[in-house]
């Protein structure tokens, strides 16, 4: 993914959330996307700012910007306990790899 295409998706989901069409908004992996410097923090804070007050936003990724986790209603850091690749079973396309 290119970095334009990331800024793309996410003016995308500052349209979406002002036509009061959702309840939530989804970002899956948005922290990857602020870790590879593809979208600044502030762009993703501005969002959360201004969303409507009915919206929830999800942020998923790892390794939040503590900027983030300070304006965050709920902040989960999920880990392995356990895993088919520690049996040998090899990562599935679309699901680990």
């Amino acid at each position: 993914m290119t970095k334009d295409f990331q800024k793309k998706q996410l003016q995308y989901a500052h349209e979406e959330m002002k036509t009061d069409k959702w309840d939530i908004l989804i970002l899956d992996e948005i922290m990857a996307a602020i870790t590879e410097n593809m979208i600044s923090v502030d762009d993703v804070l501005a969002l959360i700012r201004n969303k409507p007050e009915k919206l929830e936003i999800v942020l998923t990724g790892r390794n939040a910007p503590e900027r983030l986790i300070e304006v965050a209603d709920y902040v989960s850091d999920i880990r392995e306990v356990k895993h088919p690749i520690q049996k040998g079973v090899a990562a599935r396309r679309g699901i680990e790899d």
